[in-house]
């Protein structure tokens, strides 16, 4: 990642953090990573919702640099372990996220005296 310019490249001196960025690096992969990062905001899949979520707490720069990050080490692996992607690893996480967002809806309309019942 150090290579692409995609990991935390932390100033430390004396044990106290003076700057945590992301080094200058000019690479085609990095910057095709970032552009592939940054067009995940409309995804309807795990990345699209992982990406806004990052977006939302990161804020734009630091999310497209984090999803870009991600991006290349699930390249990485693929070339390493010459594995095709498999989407249902990502399944369980996917679930997760669906429940907790529903568990949410349910607490918020539990708060304002609702019910939520199901769509027949």
């Amino acid at each position: 990642m150090s290579y692409l310019g995609l990991g935390p490249d932390n100033r430390i001196t004396g044990g106290r953090i003076y700057s945590v960025r992301t080094r200058d690096v000019k690479s085609r992969v990095a910057e095709a990573l970032r552009l592939a990062a940054q067009s995940l905001w409309q995804a309807k899949n795990y990345f699209g919702d992982l990406y806004r979520r990052w977006k939302a707490r990161l804020g734009a720069p630091k999310a497209i640099a984090a999803m870009a990050h991600k991006l290349a080490r699930i390249l990485w692996h693929r070339i390493r372990y010459k594995e095709a992607f498999n989407p249902a690893v990502f399944a369980a996480a996917e679930a997760k996220v669906k429940k907790k967002k529903l568990a949410r809806l349910h607490d918020m309309a539990a708060d304002l005296n609702y019910q939520l019942l199901p769509n027949p």
